[in-house]
């Protein structure tokens, strides 16, 4: 197979994403390179000059030049802080930060078909400049507010019957302290169960959103112009707030996406430079479409 043909998976050691794409790949007799970035700086030999940017992955034996790759896969890699945890100050700050300039150098060096740009992806996986877009080009946003002010939120709060709290930056969703993981998810409130939250300032800012009385959620991944849409239903009628600690659960439905949501999506796919994305919605007993958010570089290995 020519080089020009080799696929680049930009990931981490333990992403069954990635195992199942390239296994999908090998069965097509596609030439694919895994490549963990956050490891480079002790399992790749890194050579970058005026002409040609080279990769040597030592574990692996494979190697790639830039300029042979011809689409990418950028699959949520570890940080290079969570390999370099045994290292000391100041070779720490250092391994950090300058490993980081050269693969985020590098990026911007491969001149390939992305799924999707990890520029793209971070400037699109900001919360409020998701909601920011999607109100401007047209999506239905239910109301929300962003503050630290405890007496806007509650009179926010009091303006409907009921709101959620919701975390506004995704790694605040599932992450580690001393080897434990933990889980927030979105949470429902009326007014009343909020004024004890409200009697002093919060620590950070909040992220409250009226609530949505739902029909069901709905998943549409995007890969360039196809969208896959799927309903998710509720059982038995029962109130699911968030459907993520109950995903495997939940009954799964093929539907039709509304025209008009579809252009929708792709206007918002073009204006965030993205190939790949995850958007959630839920639908209401009118039928109505309220876009929630969009994760650029989303879970679907489950659907």
């Amino acid at each position: 197979m020519a080089l020009r043909d080799t696929v680049l998976i930009i990931t981490n050691p333990c992403d069954p994403h990635t195992d199942a794409v390239i296994h999908f790949l090998y069965k097509m007799n596609v030439d694919v390179i895994r490549f963990h970035a956050a490891e480079c700086h002790f399992d790749s030999n890194i050579n970058i000059n005026n002409d040609s940017s080279f990769i040597e992955i030592i574990s692996s034996g494979r190697s790639f030049n830039i300029k042979n790759i011809s689409s990418v896969w950028y699959r949520r890699p570890d940080t290079v802080e969570e390999h370099v945890k045994q290292v000391k100050n100041p070779d720490k700050h250092l391994v950090v930060q300058e490993t980081n300039a050269v693969l985020w150098g590098l990026y911007g060096q491969i001149d390939a078909i992305w799924y999707s740009h990890p520029y793209n992806i971070r400037k699109a996986a900001w919360k409020l400049y998701q909601l920011t877009v999607a109100k401007k080009i047209g999506f239905n946003c239910p109301p929300y507010l962003i503050s630290n002010n405890q007496d806007l939120l509650f009179k926010f709060a009091s303006s409907y019957n009921e709101i959620v709290m919701k975390p506004i930056d995704e790694k605040t969703t599932c992450y580690e302290i001393d080897g434990i993981p933990y889980s927030l998810y979105v949470k429902k409130f009326n007014s009343n169960e909020l004024k004890d939250l409200f009697v002093e300032k919060p620590i950070s800012p909040i992220l409250l959103q009226k609530y949505i009385n739902k029909k069901y959620d709905v998943r549409i991944t995007v890969i360039g112009q196809k969208l896959y849409t799927v309903a998710i239903l509720p059982l038995d009628h029962q109130e699911i707030v968030d459907f993520r600690p109950f995903t495997l659960e939940l009954k799964h439905q093929v539907v039709d996406c509304p025209t008009k949501i579809q252009e929708l999506i792709l206007t918002y796919m073009k204006i965030m430079g993205l190939n790949f994305a995850a958007f959630d919605f839920v639908v209401d007993h009118k039928e109505e479409w309220y876009f929630l958010e969009c994760n650029p570089n989303g879970q679907w290995l489950w659907i």
